[in-house]
């Protein structure tokens, strides 16, 4: 969040702007108790009581030479933007004179032209009291750590005289603005989040002795300065662990970074931790967000697959085209149909076809007219792996012909040891045509 800093002293009103370039002025300089920050420009120059532009202690300026009064130095190096408000009244002075307004970026070495303040026939007056507000920019101004303001009279007569009061100098300061998102989705960081799958702060199942990560974004793209990361902390730093970024680190003004986050539990059930990162975002210096996985022991889990879909192993799916476990039709003791079924592993343990070799059975009503082929499969089939096995339909009659396929294994969750489903296919009449060529000699 963007903060405001005064750098120097004085605000006849004091108000707060609530956004992210406030503005705060939490001290002031009126010239009543003295000279603050500015520093008399010589004999032409007076601090007087009961003057204007407010009847009690201001600056008068007379004539030009050794008329003004010149600000300390200021560091604006890491500031967007600084204004100068100021009360200002003339007096007996001629049109087109009055005073103007300088600066410097060389501690005073040399001094620049920013505006002119003059009674005119048309607009100021003498006698009356105005407020003016000079603003600055990093769009127009190299801001730098020796930087000087300086108010000059210039007329040409004693009489001609500018008082200015209540010098009001404040600035917006480039802030970093910290935020957190896992998969694109911001995290809150006042530690009062319920960990979620949507900003993969919940990791959901992950196994013992088996790391599984998530990668986190560091987000100041909402910024005007740099966030500066000086470390991230895990509550639990047992199970939990960081990666992925090298701290302390700085991340620029509209950018980010990423961190990974990787649990590797040691023991099974619920595991919470918080992660906090620290960094210099003015109002979440400490930004915490929880996280949490549910630790189980590793597990294979089987799948097996036609044409990339997966099939109900349960013994109750319907034969479908679409998986493979549907032949169709072909002709009674002339034709054949092969397709080829994938057992998936996605579990992350050894995977194990329990019976002997040929290690998938086949039965149903019709397993005669089903010839299995597991030319090149595994029986043991790592996490994450995959083997493949094919069946071939021959009918031997006509009409739907049926079978099962069982696979015994070790997956003992789900019901899917044995791992069944149905297959089927149609025995169709085998058509002939009779050609009679008669050749000629």
């Amino acid at each position: 969040m963007k903060k405001n800093y005064t750098l120097v002293i004085f605000a006849l009103i004091l108000f707060t702007i609530g956004s992210l370039n406030a503005q705060t002025i939490p001290d002031t300089e009126d010239f009543e108790s003295g000279w603050g920050i500015w520093v008399d420009g010589g004999a032409n120059t007076d601090r007087l009581a009961a003057s204007p532009p407010n009847s009690n202690y201001s600056i008068e300026m007379r004539n030009a030479a050794n008329a003004s009064i010149t600000s300390g130095t200021f560091d604006l190096t890491s500031f967007l933007s600084v204004d100068i408000t100021f009360d200002f009244e003339f007096s007996g002075m001629g049109n087109n004179e009055g005073f103007r307004l300088y600066y410097s970026d060389d501690d005073g070495a040399s001094w620049t032209l920013f505006a002119n303040y003059y009674k005119t026939a048309s607009g100021r007056a003498n006698g009356v009291k105005y407020t003016e507000t000079a603003s600055f920019s990093d769009a127009t101004h190299t801001f730098n750590s020796i930087y000087k303001f300086k108010f000059e009279n210039k007329s040409n007569k004693n009489s001609e005289i500018s008082y200015i009061d209540n010098i009001s100098i404040t600035g917006v300061q480039a802030e970093p603005e910290i935020d957190v998102l896992g998969n694109g989705n911001s995290i809150a960081g006042n530690s009062s989040n319920t960990p979620a799958t949507t900003d993969d702060t919940d990791f959901g199942d992950v196994y013992v002795g088996i790391g599984s990560s998530e990668t986190y974004t560091i987000d100041n793209t909402a910024g005007t300065g740099d966030l500066s990361i000086t470390s991230i902390v895990l509550s639990d730093a047992t199970n939990y662990t960081v990666s992925g970024i090298t701290l302390p680190t700085t991340v620029s003004a509209g950018a980010s970074t990423t961190f990974v986050v990787t649990i590797n539990a040691g023991s099974t059930g619920t595991k919470n931790s918080t992660v906090t990162i620290n960094n210099d975002d003015a109002d979440e210096g400490t930004y915490i967000y929880n996280i949490t996985a549910n630790a189980l022991t590793p597990q294979p889990e089987i799948d097996v697959r036609g044409q990339g879909n997966s099939i109900v192993g349960d013994g109750t799916n319907t034969p479908l085209i679409s998986d493979d476990t549907n032949f169709g039709s072909t002709g009674v003791s002339v034709g054949s149909v092969t397709h080829t079924f994938t057992i998936h592993n996605t579990g992350p343990s050894n995977l194990t076809l329990d019976d002997p070799s040929p290690y998938i059975t086949i039965g149903g009503a019709h397993p005669g007219d089903i010839t299995l082929d597991i030319t090149g499969i595994s029986q043991t089939i790592s996490g994450g792996s995959s083997t493949t096995f094919d069946i071939t339909f021959d009918p031997t009659a006509l009409g739907t012909r049926i079978a099962t396929v069982s696979i015994a294994n070790n997956d003992t969750s789900g019901g899917e040891d044995p791992y069944v489903f149905n297959i089927q296919g149609t025995g169709a009449n085998s058509t002939f045509t009779e050609i009679s060529v008669d050749i000629t000699w």
